[in-house]
């Protein structure tokens, strides 16, 4: 009785496991039969196709080729040359889903024949079918073929589809789109990188996310084989040192085209206090008030990850290309990568419009009007922005974003001469606008620039805000009374060179300067034995004492010390009391 009360209970289990995923369709790559080698790949293309429809339309959860138990239930059924009731099957029960599409592409003379369904994995019971026995090529790369079997095998399953879901799955394409094209290079990464050919590969990753960058896979296999190839795998199918070279050039030129895609998108937030200012003699022979507002900050904030994404991008693959031997023979645009690839695009893109010596720039009118009660203007003025990028070194690639008010008598407030009989307001009001200095300023860039009240910022761009700020800073002084210094106290800080903390400090966590990969000095406003007793898991190293012209206190000999992180990299400590 017990035994069949388990049994019962297993079988209970198993079945609730169904029902809790009835919902989830898993969709392997097809089968290709009598494809040639150039052509491998479209089975990849049509899989990412009716898995992107599938994710739209179907409203059913979807399990795509980038799920860990899809990896190895394909892995494992690869040998098959079709998927049969028992694969089908077998992959439902990887996968953990109750459904499953799977279908052969075969080519015959002149066409292809496309035949697919939807089986229940636990009746083994098909739910659909989808049939294009003659399909031209055309048809089948531009996205036409997998969409109509998307549609057949979706209504036919009994899906409900909107009306802009039938016509986006039934009309002819025509011209393939961004979305489609995307889809193809993804397919065609895919196909390089099975066979060994990894640079191949990151170029057609590349050239997926410049055509379609909402394409998640894309990104995804990007950062993925950027990693790859940085580490020095270069791929095992490269016939010679010829094809290696020209696979670099064209993944070179493609890193530089979609950088040059990249348009900055800054916000300048002004204030609204409005403050009178002491009357000068200028003021009593104008017969004027001067009133000041508060000077605006700019930042980059809306797209700044994609810049990072961006600048991480070339780093590694400037690595990997440099660490091939036989670069030094390939020419000047090899080693020189990636300012000679992004000048050669285009001198208008940014951040191809800088060089690696001297740094481009845009420079933005902005108007500040001064308004009293009634709203109506009393006093304005103009000034200028100018926004900027700059590469730096030679041996790595790095991308700095700057921002600068031109006017540098306007340090911290902006000031504006309001004529005498308009300036007994109770109330003063103030608005920006910005547009472009200059007509030769590219298109793109001439809308890249707003304009926004500080009180209406939002809690996401308070935080994108932090962290530019936080980007930005190179000396950074702990306020006294602050006892640990902990990782989350210095996220962000990523160019800090130098790090000033008080005598109050008792302990530094171990992980607590992970962030600051530039950082070099710690000064401590205390003696070295109050330092030592400071709580912390580094390894430290007394140099004994220096005089240092650049402490607090030059007089004096200072001792110096080092301490060791968990990485390796060693810190420079001052002790600047001793």
């Amino acid at each position: 009785m017990k035994k069949t009360l388990a049994i019962l209970a297993m079988l209970a289990a198993g079945m609730a496991a169904f029902a809790q995923n009835k919902n989830a369709i898993a969709v392997p790559e097809p089968k290709g039969v009598n494809l040639s080698e150039d052509t491998k790949w479209i089975t990849l293309f049509i899989q990412g196709l009716i898995t992107s429809n599938f994710q739209q339309y179907s409203g059913l959860t979807v399990i795509d080729r980038q799920n860990a138990d899809m990896v190895k239930a394909e892995q494992r059924l690869s040998e098959s040359a079709e998927f049969d009731e028992k694969n089908t099957v077998e992959l439902g029960k990887m996968t953990n889903a109750r459904l499953t599409v799977t279908g052969n592409i075969m080519a015959k003379s002149g066409a292809y024949a496309l035949t697919f369904n939807i089986t229940d994995v636990q009746t083994g019971e098909t739910k659909a079918s989808a049939s294009v026995p003659n399909c031209l090529r055309s048809a089948l790369e531009d996205g036409t073929a997998a969409n109509q079997i998307s549609y057949d095998l979706m209504t036919g399953f009994g899906i409900t589809l909107s009306n802009d879901a039938r016509k986006n799955l039934t009309q002819k394409a025509g011209v393939m789109t961004a979305a489609t094209s995307a889809q193809v290079s993804v397919a065609k990464g895919i196909a390089a990188e099975q066979s060994g050919s990894n640079i191949e590969a990151l170029t057609y990753y590349i050239q997926a996310r410049k055509r379609d960058n909402k394409l998640a896979e894309a990104t995804s296999r990007m950062a993925t084989m950027t990693q790859v190839i940085s580490s020095g795998n270069f791929g095992t199918n490269l016939k010679n040192m010829i094809k290696l070279r020209d696979d670099w050039d064209k993944l070179l030129t493609e890193v530089a085209e979609t950088i040059a895609t990249y348009v900055p998108a800054f916000t300048v937030f002004y204030y609204s206090d409005v403050r009178a200012e002491p009357l000068t003699n200028k003021n009593y022979n104008d017969k004027t008030v001067t009133f000041s507002v508060k000077r605006p900050d700019t930042f980059l904030l809306e797209n700044r990850d994609e810049l990072e994404d961006y600048v991480q991008l070339v780093q590694n693959v400037r690595k990997a290309v440099l660490s091939v031997p036989e670069v030094k023979n390939w020419g000047e645009k090899f080693t020189d990568f990636p300012w000679q690839q992004t000048r050669g695009v285009s001198r208008y893109n940014w951040p191809g419009y800088s060089n690696k010596s001297n740094g481009g720039s845009f420079e933005y009118e902005f108007d500040i009007h001064l308004l009293d009660k009634n709203k109506k203007e009393v006093a304005s003025r103009t000034s200028e922005i100018r926004l900027g990028s700059n590469y730096y070194t030679t041996s790595n690639f790095g991308l700095t974003v700057w921002i600068e008010l031109k006017n540098s008598r306007d340090k911290e407030r902006i000031y504006l001469d309001v004529p005498m009989d308009y300036a007994d307001s109770d109330t003063f009001y103030v608005t920006m606008d910005v547009k472009p200095a200059y007509s030769n300023i590219p298109e793109p860039l001439k809308k890249c620039i707003f304009v926004q009240p500080l009180e209406t910022m939002t809690e996401e761009q308070r935080a994108k805000l932090d962290k530019w700020k936080r980007s930005t800073v190179r000396s950074l002084n702990i306020s006294d009374g602050i006892s640990v210094i902990t990782k989350e106290m210095m996220r962000g800080y990523i160019n800090i060179k130098d790090l000033t903390i008080p005598m109050s400090v008792k302990r530094i966590e171990e992980d607590a300067f992970q962030d600051c990969a530039s950082l070099e000095e710690i000064r401590y406003y205390g003696k070295e034995n109050s330092f030592k007793k400071i709580s912390h898991k580094f390894k430290y190293n007394s140099k004994g004492k220096s005089w240092n012209p650049t402490s607090a206190n030059p007089n004096h000999n200072i001792y110096f010390g080092e301490i060791i992180l968990p990485d390796g990299r060693p810190l420079n400590v001052v002790c600047l009391n001793n």
